[in-house]
C-alpha cells in the first residue's frame, strides 16, 4: 500500500509549486535545469533553480537493499533524520545550510526514497577546495583557516555532538568579512549526546586527518590539534601523544580498506 509523502515544509511552500505537477522530488533531478553532483548507490544529489526558491540542492536517499528497507519500519528516513540535525545544530548555535523541505515517501510502511533539499550557502566551498585555494596564500590565512576547522571541531564535541562521517566533503567553508565560517553538510549523521567519548573524538579527527589532513603538513596538522584541545594542547608532549593516536588509528583504517579492496 502505497502511503503519500510524509516529512516537512518551509512556510508557505507546496509540492505542487515546488515540483510540479505532482510535487515528486525526483522531477527536480530529472529536469534538464538540475546539475548531478553525485550519483551512487545509495543517494544521489543535485543543484537546481527551483521555483520560487533559487538554487536549491536536493539530495535523494535510496532504499538500496533489503536490509535497508525493513530497517526503515522501524527508524525515520535518512531525510527526516537530516532535519531533525539540523535544527538541533542551529539551537546550539552552529552553521548548516537552510532547509527547505525533508520528505519521506513509504509502501507498507517501508521506505521507498526520501528527500532532503536545502538552500545553497552562496559562495561556500568545501573545506578541501579551500584549502587548495588558500595554500597559495599567506601563512595567516592558512593558520587562520586551520583554527577555524579546529574551533568547530572542538565546541561541536564540547556541546555533546557528535557527526558520524566528518571529513572535508562535508564542510563547506565561505570568507564572510575577516572571518571564516563552517556550514555542516550530512546532517543525517548528527547525533547529540550527553558527552562526546573519546574514542568518537579520535573518529572524527581521523576522519578529517585522512581527508583534509594529508593535504597538510605535520606542522599545521599540530597546529590543528593545539588549537582543537585547547589549553591542554599548550602541552607539546600531550598534542605528540593525540598526533600519535590519530595517525596510527588513520593507517589502521587504511589497512582495513586496502584488505577489503584486495577481497
Amino acid at each position: 500500500m502505497d502511503r503519500p509523502p510524509r516529512g516537512w515544509l518551509s512556510d508557505g511552500m507546496r509540492l505542487s509549486d515546488l515540483a510540479p505537477p505532482d510535487g515528486d522530488p525526483d522531477r527536480l533531478l530529472a529536469s534538464p535545469r538540475c546539475r548531478l553532483i553525485k550519483d551512487q548507490t545509495k543517494v544521489r544529489v543535485g543543484l537546481v533553480d527551483a521555483a520560487g526558491i533559487g538554487p536549491t540542492y536536493v539530495k535523494r536517499y535510496n532504499a538500496f537493499s533489503w536490509r535497508v528497507r525493513l530497517g526503515s519500519f522501524f527508524v525515520r528516513s535518512p531525510a527526516l533524520r537530516a532535519l531533525a540535525g539540523s535544527r538541533m545544530l542551529a539551537q546550539a548555535g552552529f552553521r548548516a545550510a537552510v532547509p527547505v523541505a525533508a520528505l519521506e515517501y513509504r509502501r507498507w510502511w517501508l521506505v521507498e526514497k526520501s528527500f532532503f533539499l536545502t538552500a545553497e550557502v552562496t559562495g561556500a566551498v568545501p573545506a578541501d577546495q579551500f584549502w587548495w585555494a588558500v595554500r597559495a596564500q599567506s601563512p595567516p590565512l592558512r593558520r587562520a583557516f586551520v583554527a577555524s576547522i579546529a574551533r568547530l571541531f572542538a565546541e561541536l564535541h564540547r556541546a555533546g555532538i557528535y557527526h558520524g562521517d566528518l571529513k572535508d566533503a562535508n564542510v563547506l567553508v565561505r570568507r564572510e568579512g575577516n572571518d571564516i565560517a563552517c556550514y555542516l553538510l550530512d546532517l543525517e549523521h548528527v547525533r547529540r549526546r550527553r558527552r562526546v567519548a573519546s574514542r568518537r573524538r579520535v573518529k572524527n579527527l581521523v576522519q578529517l586527518h585522512r581527508t583534509l589532513g594529508r593535504l597538510a603538513s605535520v606542522r599545521e596538522n599540530l597546529l590543528f590539534l593545539r588549537a582543537y584541545l585547547g589549553e591542554e594542547g599548550r602541552n607539546r608532549r600531550v598534542r605528540r601523544a593525540w598526533w600519535r593516536r590519530v595517525c596510527a588509528a588513520a593507517r589502521r583504517k587504511d589497512l582495513r580498506h586496502a584488505l577489503r579492496g584486495a577481497l
